[in-house]
């Protein structure tokens, strides 16, 4: 009968107690989860993201300067196409890029000196992390790269040097800094003695971008030329000259970077209109015959927003 009478009343008690029970697990938890890392925090849940392709191109010039085939230096205005697209989140920023210039070349003897044409292009992969800067506006970017290169220079003036080329595959770092400039816009409106007032804010990006590769395979045409082996099966006369004369190369063995400056304007729909200056250098020594080349270029492209998620930059 005691057992009953005491179970009885401990029940009671522990009713009563329930929202003090309830409460205090609360609190625990909340406890918890705050002590709990970001990483955890945030497991499972969905991350904003945000996709741009860009297109657009410009005109510019060309120069070199290659010893295998003419100790004259070439250079000639080009035109050029560029294209990127862009996957960024709060942390992290993935960019596929590639342009590409074409142009006529000469070497500025006048009557009767050499002409010809010059091809370049140039594609980056990069996967970049975001950097931090404490109590500042800019934004750093910086990760791994993979980088690919390429000028080719017909000249049927030269012989079997009549096809000149430089051909890079490197893997290395990309950085890009970033800038960020707010702009206010005011819309005023009337109605009879009424006004009304709405402010849009867009931000204006300027930013610097640079592609440095610290190893690379590097190939250059034959010291006697690359059609001079050529016979009767040119493809593969062609392709073991190529492979035989690729090298494997640290930096300091080469010289290549890349880089772009350029400034964004924002639309309202969240497309952007792009101005960027690109200039790209090589220079490598094979055989003891040197080359060095050089192309710089201003772009304008049209950067589309190819999602309705809130902008993360």
């Amino acid at each position: 009968m005691a057992y009953i009478y005491v179970k009885i009343h401990l029940m009671r008690y522990l009713k009563s107690q329930t929202w003090l029970l309830l409460l205090g697990f609360a609190f625990l938890t909340a406890e918890t989860q705050a002590s709990q890392p970001i990483f955890w925090k945030y497991k499972g849940e969905k991350v904003p993201v945000n996709h741009f392709l860009t297109t657009g191109g410009g005109f510019g010039a060309l120069a070199y300067r290659d010893q295998l085939s003419s100790q004259r230096a070439f250079n000639g205005f080009s035109a050029g196409f560029f294209q990127s697209y862009e996957l960024l989140t709060p942390r992290k920023l993935l960019v596929i890029d590639g342009m590409m210039q074409f142009g006529a070349v000469t070497d500025g003897s006048g009557w009767g000196g050499s002409s010809g044409a010059s091809f370049t292009i140039n594609n980056t992969a990069a996967y970049l992390f975001h950097v931090p800067f404490e109590s500042s506006r800019l934004n750093w970017h910086v990760g791994p790269a993979t980088q690919f290169y390429s000028m080719f220079r017909p000249n049927t003036s030269f012989g079997n040097g009549a096809l000149g080329y430089d051909v890079l595959f490197g893997a290395g770092v990309r950085s890009r800094l970033e800038f960020p400039v707010t702009l206010r816009t005011k819309n005023e409106r009337k109605w009879w003695i009424f006004k009304f007032r709405k402010t849009y804010d867009r931000t204006l990006r300027f930013g610097w971008e640079v592609d440095v590769p610290l190893v690379a395979f590097n190939a250059r045409p034959p010291f006697v030329g690359v059609l001079d082996g050529v016979g009767n099966d040119p493809i593969s006369t062609g392709v073991a000259d190529f492979l035989a004369n690729t090298k494997l190369r640290m930096l300091g063995g080469y010289f290549y970077m890349n880089s772009r400056f350029y400034a964004q304007y924002p639309f309202k729909n969240g497309n952007r209109l792009q101005m960027s200056y690109h200039w790209q250098g090589y220079q490598y020594n094979y055989q003891d015959q040197p080359v060095r080349t050089a192309a710089g270029a201003l772009m304008f492209s049209y950067m589309f927003r190819i999602d309705a998620n809130k902008d993360l930059r």
